[in-house]
């Protein structure tokens, strides 16, 4: 590690690693044309815009719904291809048809603990339709109960009209 000795040390350049170098850091050249500027800054926003985007990103073809699942998770795995999930599967030296991370060599999109699986999209809404709505009737089915539950022990019980 090269020091700057008659520079304090706040004055001494830093590397990455903020070590004192004893290196001035060269300007890049003045002279540089402005297409290759253009270029670079092209580069570095395309980069940054890369940055951005999460890793578990699908892009799926259309009437394909994309469904990240946990691939050590059996009983999940098995209910999931009871419903038609399926594991999304690319035939090598065809054109892949989904835009993914973590493609591998059997053709699988695996990201840590997670595989890539797929279903028709209509299928998928359906059933996420479905658990709305179960939802929402069990929550009016626990109001009907506690009401049904209070009239047999004679507990008096009262509606609450909201105001529009």
């Amino acid at each position: 590690m090269a020091v700057t000795v008659n520079k304090p040390v706040d004055q001494q350049h830093l590397n990455i690693n903020n070590k004192i170098t004893g290196e001035t850091p060269t300007p890049p050249p003045e002279e540089q044309d402005e297409e290759r500027i253009r270029a670079l800054r092209l580069r570095q926003n395309e980069l940054r815009a890369r940055m951005g985007i999460s890793k578990l990103k699908v892009v799926a073809p259309a009437g394909i719904t994309p469904y990240w699942a946990r691939k050590d998770d059996t009983s999940e795995l098995a209910r999931l291809d009871y419903l038609g999930f399926r594991v999304v599967k690319e035939v090598p030296g065809q054109e892949r048809r989904f835009q993914a991370q973590g493609y591998r060599e059997d053709g699988t999109y695996v990201m840590g603990d997670v595989i890539l699986m797929e279903i028709p999209e209509a299928d998928y809404l359906f059933y996420l339709q479905e658990n709305s709505e179960r939802a929402a009737n069990m929550f009016q089915a626990q109001k009907e109960k506690f009401i049904e539950d209070a009239e047999k022990v004679g507990a008096p019980t009262f509606v609450v009209k909201r105001k529009a």
